[in-house]
């Protein structure tokens, strides 16, 4: 009751002034996927190296060790 009433009070540049301005979507990305085959090799990539990193890294302190 008290919000339906405050959006009938409220100016209407206030409640446009509150939307978004993007005019394309997907602009606001960290990134740029516009050539999608770089994009996946790089994705492809990043995944990799971040799920093979720990296990390079527990054989390394194995063999550091001497245990392999």
């Amino acid at each position: 009751m008290l919000a339906a009433r405050t959006l009938r009070l409220a100016p209407r540049t206030a409640l446009l002034a509150t939307r978004s301005i993007q005019t394309k979507p997907y602009t606001g990305m960290p990134f740029d996927y516009s050539n999608k085959r770089s994009f996946g090799i790089k994705f492809v990539g990043i995944l990799t190296t971040g799920f093979a990193v720990p296990f390079i890294a527990s054989y390394y302190q194995l063999w550091k060790a001497g245990s392999t």
